[in-house]
C-alpha cells in the first residue's frame, strides 16, 4: 500500500473536483451541477463570499480575487480540477486558471473550441445564457474560434428570472422557456451546428433541447463531468 500524508487544509478526502458557487440562494435541482446528486462522483463546493449574481456576468476586479481565493482553498482541500455552478463565471476564467495549478472550467462556454473543431467553420454555435457575452469576453477567456457564436438571452424570461431573483424555480415552466429559446435560435439560424446551455440552471433541460432541435447539446453538468474525467483514468484489464 502507498504511504499517505495529511493535507493541512483538508477536512475530508476523495473529492477530486471542486465546484465554485456564488453567494446566493438558488434552487439547485437534479441535473444542475449545484446539486451533488447530479454528478455521480464526490465533489466539494466552495462558496465565493459576497459574490452576487450580477458580478458573475461581468468582470469585477474586487470579485476576481475572491473567486481566485475560493479556488485556491479548494485546491488546498485536494481537488484536481475546478468547475462552477454559478450564473456563468466566464469573465473570471482567465483569472482563476492563472491562480491555481489545476484545470479550470468556470463556464460551459469553455467547451466552445472543442465544439468548433468538430463542426464546419460555417456552422454557428448557439448559446443560451442570461445575457450575451461580448466577443472580448470570449477572447479574454482564451476562446478563439472561427465559428460564429449566436446568443439567446434568458434573463428576461419569467421562469428564468424567478429562479434567480426569488429563489422559486418552476421546473416545467423553465423547461418550456429553455426549449422555446433553442427553437427560436434554430429558426433564426437553420445552419446552427450545436447548442450550449451556458447558465447552469438550464442544464436539467439538455435532453429536452436535444429532442426538440435534434442538435448536439452540452451544458454545465457535462463540463463538470469532463473536469472529473481529467482526474480519473481507468486501468484496463481483460482478455486479448
Amino acid at each position: 500500500m502507498p504511504v499517505y500524508h495529511t493535507r493541512p487544509d483538508a477536512e475530508a478526502y476523495g473529492r477530486t473536483v471542486g465546484i465554485l458557487l456564488p453567494d446566493a440562494r438558488i434552487p439547485y435541482i437534479p441535473g444542475d451541477p449545484g446539486n451533488a446528486s447530479s454528478l455521480g462522483f464526490p465533489v466539494i463546493y466552495g462558496v465565493v463570499p459576497g459574490l452576487t449574481l450580477s458580478e458573475c456576468s461581468r468582470f469585477a476586479p474586487d470579485a476576481a480575487e475572491r473567486i481566485a481565493d475560493a479556488a485556491r482553498k479548494l485546491v488546498a482541500e485536494g481537488v484536481r480540477a475546478i468547475a462552477a455552478a454559478g450564473s456563468c463565471m466566464l469573465p473570471y476564467q482567465n483569472t482563476v486558471r492563472s491562480a491555481v495549478p489545476v484545470p479550470v472550467c468556470l463556464s460551459p462556454l469553455v467547451q466552445l473550441p472543442l465544439l468548433a473543431s468538430s463542426l464546419h467553420a460555417s456552422r454557428p454555435i448557439g448559446v443560451l445564457a442570461a445575457d450575451p457575452y461580448p466577443p472580448e469576453t470570449l477572447e479574454a477567456a482564451g476562446l478563439h474560434i472561427v465559428n460564429e457564436v449566436r446568443f439567446a438571452s434568458m434573463g428576461n424570461r419569467p421562469a428564468f428570472a424567478e429562479a434567480h431573483q426569488s429563489g422559486r424555480l418552476d421546473s416545467d415552466a423553465l423547461e418550456r422557456e429553455t426549449v422555446a429559446a433553442a427553437i427560436e435560435l434554430q429558426a433564426q439560424s437553420p445552419e446552427l451546428g450545436a447548442v450550449i446551455l451556458a447558465a447552469p440552471v438550464l442544464a436539467p433541460y439538455s435532453a429536452a433541447v436535444r429532442s426538440a432541435t435534434r442538435l448536439p447539446v452540452t451544458d454545465a453538468l457535462a463540463a463538470a463531468r469532463y473536469m472529473f474525467a481529467t482526474t480519473r483514468q481507468r486501468a484496463y484489464e481483460g482478455a486479448y
